[in-house]
């Protein structure tokens, strides 16, 4: 998952002021199919372009393993930290 999520996250410096850290938590879930559904943010970083970039990694993930209970597939809720982190210059 972070080997996709670094080769498809688009650089956005230009959205940050040097030196400082935005955060988003992003809450998705992984259907019984193995399928990424619902994305959406829980906690923005006041840059609608940052959270626009953070749903379109996400929407495109590949299917994963579902979680498993009793022995059958079941939807399960994640929440992934993005931190944006801009050098000091």
């Amino acid at each position: 998952m972070y080997r996709y999520i670094g080769k498809k996250m688009r650089s956005m410096d230009n959205e940050l002021e040097p030196g400082t850290t935005k955060r988003i938590l992003c809450r998705f879930v992984v259907d019984a199919q193995g399928n990424v559904t619902q994305w959406t943010i829980v906690q923005g970083a006041s840059s609608e372009r940052l959270e626009a970039e953070v749903l379109r990694v996400v929407a495109g993930m590949p299917k994963w393993t579902p979680g498993v209970q009793n022995g059958k597939p079941v939807a399960v809720y994640f929440n992934l930290p993005f931190v944006f982190q801009a050098s000091e210059e």
